[in-house]
């Protein structure tokens, strides 16, 4: 288990940080998307998120591939209040901006307003009964290599009939207090659903990432993976809708993202 993450960015003034994006993360020419958004959302929160807000809503953009290197991080606060902080993030390099996010933190309400009515609840083979899959560089993209998954069905360009996907997936060294920002990396890791569908590789992108965090560790082992399940729904032009989801072991909803892709070619 590791003491800190890749993802840790510096402050270096009143919201401003500095952060060296670790080589060996990329996802093509830039690091991957799940550790930019960590990244931003770390800065965040250690900005002015106070300590009783947790992360509840991150909606992003990654216009730009963020480079090995130094990035620069401005974080302004839109507004503290006594119950919802809301953040807004940029990653710099060269003097543009590569990614931008806004994260609304906030405290815990009525526990009684607690429920999961998800139409279908997923499955789940239990994931010591699912070998890991051999997907690391060169076959899989470069941030590959720390990440364990565990695949259930929709392996990429197996040409299947339905666009869906679902497995076990955890970091190979997984932090020792995991939170939502490891929710995040994991939620992003796995492949686009539409991938299941093909049967060679295509270029695509990610265009926008919106994501819900809905359940936390309390009671899980944080060595243990966590479930994921995705289905891509629609494609218009080029264009699809990416729907995803992390389940616990236990069985609880942990979060929701919908991500809108570009096949590029």
């Amino acid at each position: 288990m590791r003491e800190s993450v890749p993802n840790r960015p510096v402050r270096s003034a009143p919201g401003t940080y500095l952060w060296d994006v670790p080589d060996g993360w990329r996802q093509g020419r830039g690091a991957f998307g799940g550790l930019v958004l960590s990244a931003l959302a770390r800065a965040m929160r250690d900005e002015g998120a106070p300590a009783d807000q947790p992360l509840r809503s991150l909606t992003a953009v990654i216009p730009g591939a963020v480079l090995a290197g130094e990035a620069e991080i401005r974080v302004e606060t839109l507004r503290r209040g006594n119950n919802t902080s809301t953040m807004d993030g940029r990653i710099l390099q060269d003097g543009e901006a590569r990614s931008q996010a806004t994260a609304i933190f906030a405290r815990r309400r009525n526990a009684l307003d607690t429920w999961n009515e998800w139409p279908t609840p997923p499955q789940m083979r239990p994931w010591r009964d699912v070998d890991p899959l051999a997907f690391h560089p060169p076959m899989g993209p470069d941030f590959s290599q720390h990440v364990e998954f565990r695949v259930i069905d929709g392996l990429p360009f197996a040409g299947k009939s339905t666009r869906e996907t679902s497995g076990w997936v955890r970091l190979r060294e997984p932090s020792k207090e995991p939170d939502e920002l490891d929710l995040i990396m994991l939620i992003d890791a796995w492949w686009g659903a539409s991938l299941a569908a093909m049967t060679a590789p295509r270029p695509g992108a990610t265009m926008s990432f919106a994501m819900q965090i809905l359940g936390d560790w309390a009671g899980l082992d944080p060595t243990a993976p966590v479930f994921f399940r995705g289905t891509t729904p629609a494609s218009w032009e080029g264009y699809t809708v990416d729907l995803r989801e992390l389940w616990s072991e236990d069985g609880r909803l942990l979060a929701l993202n919908q991500q809108s892709l570009a096949i590029i070619k």
